[in-house]
């Protein structure tokens, strides 16, 4: 939406290196996404640490959380172990996400939306698919 606007800019074959508007959004990298974030907002160094830091524990988490601490599971004080770098990584995940809450309020304020028509909107939708 606010692309649509013209509030934020992305080439999408350049900055996302996906193939048209319509595919492999979700694959795009995040390094191609945080380059479109510095373009449109800013090069904030604490900003986009909340994202780097949430990335790193998102590929942890999807590739080798579980195969670290494959032993950790056996014992009670492994478990412990797990749940305190669990904790961590979710607080680098739940701090991306407030900064990215906190990004789509300011894009959606510029675009005239309000939390209640993106509900109905939403609601529309949920409508139209079931």
């Amino acid at each position: 939406m606010a692309e649509l606007q013209g509030l934020v800019v992305i080439d999408r074959k350049k900055d996302l290196r996906i193939k048209n508007t319509d595919e492999f959004l979700v694959e795009a990298c995040m390094g191609n996404l945080k380059e479109v974030l510095k373009k449109n907002f800013g090069d904030n160094e604490e900003f986009h640490k909340f994202f780097d830091e949430a990335n790193v524990a998102r590929r942890l988490l999807a590739h080798r959380f579980f195969l670290d601490h494959a032993m950790d599971f056996a014992s009670e004080a492994g478990l412990l172990k797990v749940n305190e770098h669990l904790s961590e990584l979710y607080i680098a995940i739940r701090g991306a996400n407030e900064v990215s809450i906190a990004l789509r309020d300011e894009v959606f304020k510029r675009v005239g939306l309000t939390p209640e028509i993106v509900d109905q909107k939403l609601e529309e939708l949920r409508k139209a698919i079931s």
